[in-house]
């Protein structure tokens, strides 16, 4: 046998086997991109299912987040300013977080100036418990 020979003979005997595992190869891409989408599908309904924190919604947690941000009172109105909300929204959220002991009234309002909220010492644990 010719020394060149031999190489070629090799390349050439795993040609059909080659073409074989190249079709699999091409079969075994396509499934994982339907896995791969299957799996972001459900990962969203998942997400969309589970439990809030605590029964929060995501605005009031982010409304518990400026809180914690902010290290100080706020009023309704700062809050309605911040998020663009409506004041009664804006009280919404705060009626909730105080109902989960998560915020306090630390000043009333008279007349026109508006009362204060500010965080509890829960309201800080649970920020931090579930600070991402």
């Amino acid at each position: 046998m010719i020394p060149g020979f031999k190489i070629i003979d090799d390349i050439l005997k795993g040609l059909p086997e080659n073409a074989r595992l190249r079709d699999q190869l091409g079969q075994l891409r396509s499934q994982i991109q339907v896995l791969q989408s299957e799996n972001e599908k459900l990962k969203a309904e998942l997400s969309s299912l589970q439990p809030k924190q605590n029964g929060l919604g995501d605005e009031t947690l982010k409304v518990l987040q400026l809180f914690f941000d902010n290290g100080g009172d706020m009023s309704i109105e700062h809050l309605a300013h911040h998020f663009h909300f409506q004041q009664s929204v804006a009280e919404f959220h705060v009626d909730i977080l105080m109902a989960k002991g998560l915020l306090s009234q630390t000043r009333v309002g008279y007349g026109d100036s508006s009362g204060a909220f500010g965080l509890t010492r829960e309201g800080r644990a649970h920020v931090m418990k579930h600070h991402s």
